[in-house]
C-alpha cells in the first residue's frame, strides 16, 4: 500500500514536471509565431519606433477602426501616425491615447477621430470585445479601471 503510494507520488511528479515544460515550450513559440503577428502588438512596436525618430512630436495621429486603419496613408501625411486598429472601440481608443500623451509623453499637435455610427455601437463594447487584447492594455489600464468598465 505505501509502495503504491510512493510511486503514485513520482509519477504525479513526473506528470507535473513534463507539463510545465510543455507549457513552457508553448509559452515560449507563442510570442514569435502568434503575439508578435497580432496587429495590436505590430502598431505598438511601430509607434514606439515613429515616437523615438520624431522626439516625441506628432503633428497629426489619426484614431479609429479599420475605415481609418485602411484609409488613412501616413507615408502621405508628413509628421502623421495612424493609431487606428480593426475592430476598435472608443473606449480603447480613449486608454490607448491617454497612455501616449499621459504615460508616453508624447505632444500631438491635431488629433483625427473617426466618428461613425458603428464607432458608438454597443457591439464593441460588450463584455466580449470590450478589452479582447488585455495582455497589450494591461500596461496602461489597471484592473480595477477595466473591471469598472466592464
Amino acid at each position: 500500500m505505501k509502495e503504491d503510494k510512493i510511486r503514485f507520488m513520482k509519477k504525479g511528479v513526473a506528470f507535473l514536471v513534463i507539463m510545465a515544460m510543455l507549457f513552457t515550450a508553448i509559452n515560449a513559440a507563442y510570442m514569435p509565431l502568434v503575439l508578435e503577428k497580432k496587429q495590436v502588438y505590430l502598431s505598438e512596436m511601430q509607434y514606439k519606433d515613429y515616437a523615438a525618430k520624431n522626439e516625441n512630436t506628432i503633428k497629426y495621429a489619426f484614431i479609429g477602426d479599420s475605415h481609418a486603419v485602411t484609409a488613412v496613408n501616413p507615408r502621405y501625411v508628413n509628421g502623421s501616425f495612424n493609431f487606428a486598429l480593426y475592430a476598435e472601440n472608443y473606449i480603447k481608443s480613449y486608454y490607448r491615447l491617454r497612455k501616449v500623451i499621459e504615460k508616453d509623453g508624447v505632444k500631438i499637435d491635431t488629433l483625427v477621430l473617426e466618428i461613425d455610427p458603428h464607432t458608438f455601437s454597443s457591439v464593441f463594447v460588450d463584455r466580449y470585445n470590450l478589452f479582447g487584447d488585455m495582455w497589450y492594455y494591461s500596461e496602461f489600464v489597471s484592473y480595477d479601471e477595466a473591471y469598472e468598465i466592464y
